[in-house]
């Protein structure tokens, strides 16, 4: 889909440009904000990548810059909300363009801030590194949990090639881990819409899926840093929040990978003592949920397991009991039962579904979509990012028991709930953290 096209889809953002800051940013911060003081919002490290030379730059084309807002320490930037707070208290909204300079957190705390003082914001990428710079919406910690905030997408992207390409290599291969995590939500939207629950959305299905191969091209390019490779996956990933924009909801972009990621994070997990990155485990995810979904559709489940699974299916109650057995000491866990809630079905629904599904087409519709286990790995390893488990510390006790963990996080339907009502969940995570096909 051409910018223009995706644009026109678009509730929050009016451009998405890919070029150099000299050239489009004066235009663009008049356009968006004609007569106005700039208020550049960065954190050290931003601020050296781009915000100071942006300052510059709109300083020489006439435009009053405000002393800019930089959130001291060079570490990684927490989503805490208390940082949104801060930042409203030096927000003139009748007076100042705010522009962030910077990627994931930085840009959340911005786009929470501006959407609370009702004001309009632009953005100037620092790297290819997630899909939330469009996205309607912002990942924060409130009051010690994390919540997805709604917001508004910013009104301008603008993305400096040179930009994107000096930032930290592990920045570049995360975003390629992230959008890449779109093969496996697609799959699961079909999944999703084969059973009768959620069907696909042809104008976000289009803007998303059909180029997706095309953007995740040049695993290599990407581990080096080359601008033109770098530039086709910020694409990819601006669109696939344009497409969350448009449907008002992440479905475009996410499916089980990202609810086993969730399920790390819950457990504030680390490796050599650090956070792992969104798209660090977003890639681990995304190599488990191919497996699972190779493994799941390898064949139909036979009668006789049909009428096992029928016998075995717990009520509600049992269902909410396990729900609570796991994550009873997590801050969320009403939510996480009233999420599991809408999606669950009675022993009759059950067995209609698995009654009335197309195996075949279901299978054959997944695995147009889907890249093979092994050819998803090696391109997650020349790309530079994880493609074992051990790489970012998860062992295989942890990856097997996360399966049945995430299924039970979202009403939203993705293979973990096609294994799990099929009564293949428990083998297949097994054959998973065993095989040698897989990670064995």
């Amino acid at each position: 889909m051409t910018r223009e096209e995706a644009l026109s889809y678009a509730t929050d953002t009016e451009a998405f440009v890919s070029g150099a800051l000299e050239t489009n940013a004066p235009a663009l911060f008049r356009s968006l904000f004609p007569g106005r003081r700039a208020l550049i919002v960065a954190d050290e490290n931003t601020w050296r990548a781009a915000g100071a030379r942006l300052a510059d730059i709109l300083r020489s084309a006439g435009v009053e810059v405000d002393e800019p807002y930089v959130f001291s320490g060079a570490g990684v930037l927490e989503p805490d909300y208390a940082y949104v707070a801060d930042l409203r208290a030096r927000i003139d909204a009748d007076l100042c363009g705010l522009v962030a300079v910077g990627s994931g957190t930085l840009n959340d705390i911005v786009k929470v801030a501006a959407y609370e003082e009702k004001i309009r914001y632009m953005i100037v990428a620092t790297a290819a590194s997630v899909d939330g710079y469009t996205s309607p919406g912002a990942s924060m910690v409130v009051d010690g949990f994390k919540e997805s905030l709604y917001c508004r997408a910013p009104a301008t992207v603008l993305a400096d090639g040179r930009v994107l390409a000096s930032a930290p290599p592990q920045m570049l291969r995360s975003g390629y881990a992230d959008l890449s995590s779109k093969i496996t939500a697609g799959a699961d939207w079909i999944i999703a819409e084969e059973v009768g629950v959620d069907p696909i959305d042809p104008v976000c299905w289009r803007m998303i899926q059909l180029d997706l191969l095309d953007w995740l091209s040049g695993p290599k390019h990407v581990a080096r840093g080359e601008v033109d490779s770098l530039d086709r996956v910020m694409y990819g990933l601006t669109l696939t929040g344009i497409g969350m924009q448009y449907l008002r909801r992440s479905r475009p972009a996410s499916g089980a990978e990202h609810l086993m990621s969730h399920v790390w994070e819950m457990n504030h997990h680390r490796h050599e003592g650090r956070p792992v990155s969104h798209g660090f485990k977003v890639a681990v995810a995304t190599l488990a949920c191919t497996a699972l979904m190779e493994i799941v559709l390898r064949r139909p489940p036979s009668k006789r397991e049909r009428e096992e699974r029928l016998a075995d299916w717990p009520r509600w109650e049992e269902r909410e009991r396990e729900i609570r057995g796991l994550f009873g000491a997590a801050g969320g866990v009403e939510r996480i039962i009233s999420e599991c809630r809408k999606k669950y079905v009675t022993v009759d629904a059950l067995e209609r579904r698995l009654a009335e599904l197309e195996w075949d087409r279901l299978r054959g519709r997944v695995e147009e979509r889907l890249l093979p286990f092994a050819e998803l790995r090696r391109r997650f390893a020349e790309a530079g990012c994880p493609s074992r488990p051990e790489e970012i510390g998860i062992d295989a006790a942890t990856l097997a028991a996360t399966f049945p963990a995430a299924g039970m996080l979202r009403s939203r339907y993705t293979i973990l709930d096609l294994a799990y009502e099929s009564g293949r969940l428990e083998s297949a995570a097994t054959e998973i953290v065993s095989s040698s096909d897989y990670f064995g």
